[in-house]
């Protein structure tokens, strides 16, 4: 008697799932996103039956069995089809997954400028002073207008560079990394350099010629003799009422100059505690020895040049009260 078998049928094995990693990998120097895609079964292999091999296509890669992780680099979309063939022969359908990648896009390096109270230089010249003058210095500031199409965010460090050495720098999230002229900075001719870089890497720079100038600066010394001169803060034993002389002159230790690119000082007005005096010399509003009877303590030189730029200096003098005057008065009877 023949014994009866019973048929059974292998189960075909469940779709398989798609575990996608991001990476970052460099290509010609362009940076992309990279998809690294795993082809994993959903249950565990058994003895006799289970997944034997798994298939797969992707776009413009012929197709092959898949035995390990593999990348796509491709930009725009991809489309991964794939199917499993158990031990049985059974085959299933093919099921397919969209992976998009995208392509970094580098940053561009851009360079603009605000300038404040800076003529006759500025943007339109590209010419500075350093902020020395009173009361309106000159206010250059260095704007990074660098963009990236990825979004202004994805820019993460920004380098000013001056002729070639580092001046300052901002990483993320210090955009948008400005850089204001210190008083620090030295005047002369310079090569600005503007590094910017993404977060993927990706960078760009740009240059800018600047010329920093030294601005008008405005020096006096006082004197009790007109002979002897010194620094006004320490002049002593001067009292209110006499008279004091002051000075702007090059052959004393501190004095008046003009700004880089102008030839002179055009102009000088002295004002004792705001109000201002008439020249001792007689010689207008450019007078460089004056004298003044003394009824403050405030002195105040201003001085412009033929740029024009204009510049203060003020100086408190320490003025003692003169002596009561005394007379003699005879007894009564």
């Amino acid at each position: 008697m023949k014994k009866a078998f019973t048929k059974k049928r292998i189960k075909t094995p469940s779709s398989k799932k798609i575990n996608i990693f991001i990476g970052i990998f460099i290509f010609f120097f362009i940076f992309l996103i990279t998809a690294i895609v795993f082809l994993m079964p959903r249950e565990p292999r058994k003895t006799g039956i289970g997944t034997l091999k798994t298939d797969y296509v992707e776009v413009e890669v012929t197709c092959g069995q898949y035995t390990a992780p593999f990348a796509i680099t491709t930009p725009g979309i991809n489309y991964v089809r794939f199917f499993s063939k158990d031990v049985a022969g059974n085959i299933e359908g093919v099921k397919w997954k969209a992976i998009t990648i995208v392509t970094n896009q580098p940053p561009t390096a851009d360079i603009g400028c605000s300038a404040t109270n800076c003529s006759p230089g500025g943007c339109a010249n590209w010419i500075a002073y350093r902020p020395t003058a009173d009361p309106n210095p000159c206010y250059f500031i260095l704007l990074n207008n660098s963009t990236d199409p990825d979004g202004q965010d994805d820019i993460v460090k920004s380098i000013w560079y001056f002729n070639g050495l580092e001046k300052s720098r901002c990483e993320s999230p210090g955009w948008p990394c400005n850089y204001t002229l210190q008083v620090t900075d030295v005047a002369g001719g310079y090569t600005v350099e503007l590094y910017v870089e993404d977060s993927q890497g990706a960078s760009d720079s740009t240059t800018q010629s600047l010329t920093i100038r030294n601005d008008v600066f405005a020096g006096l010394m006082c004197s009790k003799d007109n002979l002897n001169w010194q620094t006004c803060e320490s002049l002593m034993g001067i009292t209110e009422g006499e008279t004091l002389y002051l000075k702007d002159d090059p052959s004393l230790s501190e004095y008046s100059t003009h700004s880089d690119g102008a030839t002179s000082i055009t102009s000088r007005t002295w004002e004792q505690n705001g109000v201002v005096f008439a020249p001792g010399g007689g010689f207008g509003n450019n007078e460089t020895n004056p004298s003044v009877a003394l009824a403050g303590s405030t002195i105040r030189l201003t001085v412009t040049d033929d740029a024009p730029r204009s510049d203060y200096e003020e100086h408190t003098i320490g003025v003692a009260l003169p002596l009561p005057k005394w007379k003699e008065i005879p007894p009564s009877f």
